[in-house]
């Protein structure tokens, strides 16, 4: 949802590396790591090419 993906733009501007990856998976409760992998693959993709 619209809401979800503003959430997880502000989860990914608070923790920038990919080493914080699991704190936003915790912090976006029903979702699993596999669906905010793909989604963040999707809308942010130079997340994870960041160091």
């Amino acid at each position: 949802s619209v809401e979800e993906d503003l959430r997880l733009y502000e989860l990914l501007q608070k923790h920038p590396s990919k080493r914080d990856f699991k704190r936003v998976v915790q912090a976006l409760a029903g979702r699993s790591d596999t669906q905010i992998h793909y989604r963040i693959r999707k809308l942010y993709p130079q997340y994870f090419n960041l160091q």
